[in-house]
Protein backbone atom coordinates (compact mmCIF):
# COMPACT_ATOMS: atom_id res chain seq x y z
CA UNK A 1 0.00 0.00 0.00
CA UNK A 2 2.63 2.21 0.63
CA UNK A 3 4.38 1.73 -2.45
CA UNK A 4 1.29 2.37 -4.14
CA UNK A 5 1.32 5.62 -2.72
CA UNK A 6 4.46 6.88 -2.98
CA UNK A 7 4.43 5.69 -7.04
CA UNK A 8 1.12 8.10 -7.09
CA UNK A 9 3.06 10.95 -5.50
CA UNK A 10 5.75 10.93 -7.83
CA UNK A 11 3.44 10.51 -11.15
CA UNK A 12 1.75 13.60 -9.59
CA UNK A 13 5.06 15.40 -9.85
CA UNK A 14 5.96 14.35 -12.54
CA UNK A 15 2.95 15.39 -14.10
CA UNK A 16 3.28 19.33 -12.43
CA UNK A 17 6.30 19.50 -13.80
CA UNK A 18 5.66 18.87 -16.78
CA UNK A 19 2.58 21.25 -16.98
CA UNK A 20 4.67 23.80 -15.62
CA UNK A 21 7.95 23.74 -17.63
CA UNK A 22 8.68 26.30 -20.29
CA UNK A 23 8.81 24.62 -24.01
CA UNK A 24 9.77 26.33 -26.77
CA UNK A 25 6.65 27.95 -28.32
CA UNK A 26 6.82 30.20 -31.38
CA UNK A 27 4.08 33.15 -31.65
CA UNK A 28 3.38 35.21 -34.21
CA UNK A 29 0.75 37.95 -35.27
CA UNK A 30 0.14 40.78 -38.01
CA UNK A 31 0.43 44.24 -36.39
CA UNK A 32 -1.24 47.76 -38.51
CA UNK A 33 0.94 50.52 -38.59
CA UNK A 34 -1.21 52.81 -40.73
CA UNK A 35 -3.86 55.26 -40.61
CA UNK A 36 -6.39 52.73 -42.12
CA UNK A 37 -8.08 49.80 -41.03
CA UNK A 38 -7.32 46.57 -42.75
CA UNK A 39 -9.79 44.03 -43.12
CA UNK A 40 -9.32 40.37 -44.91
CA UNK A 41 -5.84 39.98 -43.11
CA UNK A 42 -4.37 36.68 -44.46
CA UNK A 43 -0.56 34.87 -43.83
CA UNK A 44 0.49 32.38 -46.10
CA UNK A 45 3.24 30.43 -45.72
CA UNK A 46 5.40 28.39 -48.96
CA UNK A 47 3.31 25.28 -47.88
CA UNK A 48 -0.12 26.66 -48.40
CA UNK A 49 -0.89 26.99 -44.98
CA UNK A 50 -3.24 30.13 -44.56
CA UNK A 51 -3.54 32.28 -40.85
CA UNK A 52 -6.27 34.68 -40.93
CA UNK A 53 -6.63 38.09 -38.68
CA UNK A 54 -9.98 39.26 -39.74
CA UNK A 55 -9.95 42.96 -39.25
CA UNK A 56 -6.84 45.09 -38.04
CA UNK A 57 -7.77 48.80 -36.74
CA UNK A 58 -5.40 51.06 -37.61
CA UNK A 59 -2.28 50.90 -35.38
CA UNK A 60 -3.37 48.20 -33.46
CA UNK A 61 -1.86 44.53 -33.71
CA UNK A 62 -3.56 41.12 -34.32
CA UNK A 63 -3.94 37.76 -31.71
CA UNK A 64 -0.82 35.72 -31.50
CA UNK A 65 -1.33 32.69 -33.14
CA UNK A 66 1.06 29.59 -32.02
CA UNK A 67 3.09 28.59 -35.00
CA UNK A 68 1.84 24.23 -35.86
CA UNK A 69 4.55 24.61 -38.68
CA UNK A 70 8.07 26.14 -39.29
CA UNK A 71 7.44 29.98 -41.09
CA UNK A 72 9.45 29.18 -44.58
CA UNK A 73 11.80 31.83 -45.85
CA UNK A 74 9.12 33.16 -48.15
CA UNK A 75 5.59 34.46 -47.22
CA UNK A 76 2.64 36.25 -48.40
CA UNK A 77 0.98 38.78 -46.90
CA UNK A 78 -2.68 40.08 -47.79
CA UNK A 79 -4.79 42.56 -46.77
CA UNK A 80 -7.54 45.22 -48.10
CA UNK A 81 -7.69 48.68 -46.60
CA UNK A 82 -10.91 50.57 -46.10
CA UNK A 83 -10.97 52.20 -49.70
CA UNK A 84 -11.48 48.47 -51.19
CA UNK A 85 -7.61 48.57 -52.37
CA UNK A 86 -5.55 44.90 -52.06
CA UNK A 87 -2.14 44.77 -50.54
CA UNK A 88 -0.19 41.98 -51.19
CA UNK A 89 3.18 41.28 -50.02
CA UNK A 90 5.39 38.98 -50.23
CA UNK A 91 8.36 38.88 -47.33
CA UNK A 92 11.38 37.25 -47.85
CA UNK A 93 13.20 35.81 -44.31
CA UNK A 94 16.63 35.13 -44.50
CA UNK A 95 16.36 31.88 -42.65
CA UNK A 96 13.20 30.17 -41.93
CA UNK A 97 11.46 30.88 -38.72
CA UNK A 98 11.60 26.93 -36.75
CA UNK A 99 8.14 26.33 -35.02
CA UNK A 100 10.59 25.16 -31.82
CA UNK A 101 11.79 28.80 -31.64
CA UNK A 102 10.77 30.40 -28.36
CA UNK A 103 9.54 33.71 -29.16
CA UNK A 104 7.60 36.23 -31.15
CA UNK A 105 7.34 37.40 -34.56
CA UNK A 106 5.33 40.19 -35.41
CA UNK A 107 4.73 41.34 -39.22
CA UNK A 108 3.79 44.60 -38.95
CA UNK A 109 2.13 46.65 -41.96
CA UNK A 110 3.34 50.36 -42.75
CA UNK A 111 2.07 52.82 -44.13
CA UNK A 112 3.49 52.82 -47.43
CA UNK A 113 2.09 49.18 -47.57
CA UNK A 114 5.51 47.82 -46.93
CA UNK A 115 5.78 44.87 -43.91
CA UNK A 116 9.07 45.22 -41.38
CA UNK A 117 9.01 41.76 -39.47
CA UNK A 118 10.19 42.00 -35.81
CA UNK A 119 11.64 38.70 -34.46
CA UNK A 120 12.06 38.88 -30.80
CA UNK A 121 13.18 35.66 -28.68
CA UNK A 122 11.85 35.39 -25.32
CA UNK A 123 13.63 36.19 -22.44
CA UNK A 124 16.20 33.77 -21.08
CA UNK A 125 15.18 32.20 -17.54
CA UNK A 126 17.98 29.61 -17.63
CA UNK A 127 20.07 32.31 -15.40
CA UNK A 128 17.64 34.25 -13.68
CA UNK A 129 14.73 33.24 -11.52
CA UNK A 130 12.18 33.22 -8.66
CA UNK A 131 14.15 30.97 -6.26
CA UNK A 132 17.17 32.59 -4.60
CA UNK A 133 20.09 29.21 -6.11
CA UNK A 134 18.85 30.72 -9.73
CA UNK A 135 20.05 33.68 -8.95
CA UNK A 136 23.60 35.07 -11.59
CA UNK A 137 27.04 33.98 -9.68
CA UNK A 138 27.92 37.48 -9.15
CA UNK A 139 25.09 38.04 -6.91
CA UNK A 140 26.18 34.76 -4.81
CA UNK A 141 28.87 36.13 -2.82
CA UNK A 142 27.78 39.43 -1.98
CA UNK A 143 27.64 40.57 1.51
CA UNK A 144 24.28 41.38 1.62
CA UNK A 145 23.03 37.72 2.06
CA UNK A 146 21.84 37.05 5.37
CA UNK A 147 24.04 34.99 7.49
CA UNK A 148 27.21 35.75 5.27
CA UNK A 149 28.63 38.21 7.44
CA UNK A 150 27.75 36.05 10.75
CA UNK A 151 24.88 39.19 11.34
CA UNK A 152 21.48 38.07 11.76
Amino acid sequence: MKSVITISLVLACHLLAGCFATRARCVFSVANASDAALSSVLLRDEAGKAYSFATLKAHSVGPFVQAGTDLGRSLTLEATRENGAAVTNIIRLDSPVLRTFNGRVVFQIETGACVRVFIMPAPDKSVEGDLPWATSPSWQGTPSIPGLTGQQ
